[in-house]
């Protein structure tokens, strides 16, 4: 209840290595293996293909598949297009802490060569986590990570039924006389395409990313038990994708050459301000939490597409002798405000009782509709806690829990309560007009979907709690459904 619509779908809660006192440490780790295709569906090979083909349309073999046929060489497409993969793992840690100081530093290097010929990823990274007690009563921490991706090249075709190597036709050719690659496989017919020729196109895709978590916590001397937290979070992620489909490429010899070059950015901004305060006085101990937080995705792109070259020579870097150029540019913005406040109370550690509310805003809604309010309530019972429960039997814990709690979900794009257009070119005599038609109608009553939940629990320890038994039930029915 307390992450609202972030935890929608549930909450993982991950804690950062961190070092351990005394001297540094120094770790290294590798590993490495090999992956196999598996559960291959059975595929004709030529001369089944060729059966097949004459029950179907007898005397349709063409003049190169009976020559095929007749010399017995059949293309295994599937086995062109793959390998075994491999892949490795390395990586190196510093650790260690002090009385004032914790830190972790790592470099990691992965390297995968996937089952696909020319499907390889690398990515090297490098993470430091730091912890530091600037005083007693102030502490600050950062959890920041570098990375560079590679999924440079561009793998086979597998599943389209025009050029896939599911697909393509066992009595046709990969290669030609001199050992290059076929642009189409089967003279006769030159819908179909190379499943190999991907693997041609000139292809750089790099991603390098940046992310950062810091916090820095105040304790007030003044009142026990008072704390105020500050959480922020940034992440940075730029991705540059270019490619060239030469004249050897199906791709590019219907186009005389074709270049994209694509960018995008990623931002994503977490700012989160939060108030602590605990207290015991005799048997009931309280503790109170007050949350505000402020949550935007910025999402930025273009790319730009050209066809018809003079020469495959400077592949994506001669865009600007394109004789034919289109551009295109993406944009999205979304911010989700939230503020939540929750009570805790304990008597005796037999009764247990929480109460949240949580208020959610999300740009995406309708003009009036932007927030929604959600709220729970828990209580639990430790019956083993009371004088009454026998101590010396075989179950030493009994708890029994109630609740009840709504929570929001906002899994919508940021626009899509606008109306929108989308273009739609039109001849205006003999003459290409630009136009517009309309994509989406506007839903200005579009808001929160609430998912309400009550639930029933009982924790049981046996032996000492040497075994223990947690048993719920639940319902859970949801209201204004986003679809």
């Amino acid at each position: 209840a307390i992450y609202g619509s972030r935890g929608a779908n549930g909450v993982i809660l991950i804690t950062t290595k961190k070092g351990k006192f005394g001297k540094p440490k120094i770790t290294l780790s590798s590993n490495s293996g090999f992956n196999e295709i598996s559960n291959i569906p059975d595929i004709y090979d030529g001369q089944g293909f060729a059966g097949f083909k004459e029950t179907r349309e007898p005397g349709e073999l063409t003049d190169s598949e009976i020559e095929k046929l007749v010399a017995g060489e059949y293309t295994d497409w599937l086995d062109l297009a793959t390998r075994t993969g491999f892949r490795q793992d390395h990586n190196l840690s510093v650790s260690g802490a002090s009385e004032k100081v914790n830190y972790y530093v790592s470099a990691g290097y992965q390297d995968v060569k996937g089952i696909a010929i020319n499907d390889r990823f690398r990515r090297v990274s490098l993470r430091a986590n730091i912890n530091v007690d600037i005083t007693d009563d102030l502490k600050f921490g950062s959890a920041t990570q570098l990375s560079r991706i590679d999924r440079s090249g561009l793998s086979p075709s597998f599943s389209s039924e025009a050029a896939g190597a599911y697909f393509t036709n066992p009595l046709t050719s990969a290669y030609d006389d001199q050992g290059n690659l076929t642009i189409f496989p089967w003279p006769e017919d030159e819908f179909f395409e190379n499943p190999l020729g991907p693997t041609l196109a000139v292809n750089d895709d790099i991603n390098y990313k940046i992310f950062t978590a810091n916090f820095l916590e105040y304790s007030f001397p003044f009142l026990e038990g008072l704390s105020y937290r500050l959480n922020t979070g940034v992440e940075f992620s730029t991705r540059n994708q270019s490619t060239y489909w030469g004249r050897n490429t199906a791709r590019g010899f219907k186009s005389n050459g074709e270049a994209r070059v694509q960018n995008s950015v990623n931002k994503n901004f977490l700012m989160e301000h939060i108030l602590n305060y605990n207290k015991t006085i005799g048997d009931h101990s309280i503790a109170f939490t007050g949350l505000y937080s402020a949550q935007q995705g910025v999402f930025d792109s273009n790319s730009t597409t050209g066809v018809i070259f003079q020469s495959d020579l400077l592949t994506y870097y001669q865009l600007a002798q394109a004789g034919n150029l289109e551009h295109d540019t993406g944009f999205a913005e979304s911010s989700l405000v939230s503020q939540m406040g929750r009570l805790n109370y304990n008597y005796k550690s037999k009764y247990f009782a929480t109460f949240t509310v949580r208020r959610d805003g999300y740009t995406g809604f309708g003009d009036n509709v932007k927030y929604g309010v959600f709220p729970s309530a828990a209580l639990g019972w430790t019956v083993s806690e009371e004088n009454f429960f026998p101590k010396d039997g075989w179950v030493n814990n009994l708890k029994l829990r109630l609740s009840y709690g709504e929570n929001g979900n906002q899994a919508v794009g940021p626009y899509d309560n606008l109306s929108r257009l989308k273009a739609r070119s039109y001849l205006n005599f003999e003459q290409t007009a630009p136009g517009f038609i309309p994509s989406q109608l506007a839903n200005n009553l579009l808001s929160w979907e609430t998912t309400a939940t009550y639930n029933v629990g009982l924790d049981l320890g046996f032996l000492k709690n040497r075994f223990e038994l947690s048993i719920d039930a639940y319902k859970s029915n949801t209201t204004d459904l986003l679809l």
